[in-house]
């Protein structure tokens, strides 16, 4: 079963955040990346308001994606420091689920069935929906260069991954490997059904 994650949004300067996460983590025997730092991973879960508030300077917020079973102890220690580091939890939501869309534009063949082959090999808890090929070929085109308006062969795709979101994040990774394809920001959704 998958762990269940909520997003925290703490105000206060990030790279303070990041020293007392550090801290949290290494003070209590965890792996680093046990909690994560959405931006770090390309996700985006803040809402517009947020965003602009932070490309202003109006406030800084730094957002988390805490494991369910670490976060009662987290907010307890976050009240603990407030005072001192000034840093507060601004808020927390129970994150649902994670996704992002893909999609990808090869004239190769063999980088098309690679990409294929990705996309059909996801691991067990992520689910592909939406997902549309299409092949061209063009045999008329076979002796045409790279940079031609034309090619032999094409192959467009594009998709959606949905799933936890520690699966989403590290497929997401994988992704990120193949220059051919296209991804976008990875999308939290909430159980408060407010995305």
């Amino acid at each position: 079963m998958a762990d269940t994650y909520h997003e925290v949004v703490v105000e206060g300067p990030t790279a303070m955040v990041k020293g007392f996460i550090a801290g949290y983590l290494v003070g209590r025997g965890l792996a680093s990346g046990e909690i994560m730092f959405a931006g770090e991973q390309d996700i985006v879960g803040e809402s517009l308001g947020e965003r602009f508030s932070e490309w202003v300077g109006l406030h800084h917020y730094t957002h988390l994606i805490v494991p369910d079973r670490l976060f009662p102890e987290l907010k307890r220690d976050f009240g603990k420091i407030e005072e001192t580091l000034r840093l507060s939890i601004a808020k927390e939501r129970l994150i649902k689920s994670a996704s992002f869309a893909f999609r990808y534009r090869c004239y190769n063949r063999g980088h098309a069935e690679q990409l294929e082959e990705l996309v059909q090999n996801i691991p067990e808890g992520i689910i592909l929906t939406g997902y549309e090929v299409k092949e061209r070929v063009d045999p008329t085109a076979e002796k045409v260069e790279l940079y031609s308006p034309t090619h032999p062969y094409e192959s467009t795709a594009h998709g959606t991954l949905h799933g936890d979101v520690r699966g989403i994040v590290a497929f997401h990774e994988k992704c990120e490997q193949h220059d051919l394809m296209d991804i976008e920001r990875i999308a939290v959704h909430y159980v408060d059904g407010d995305d």
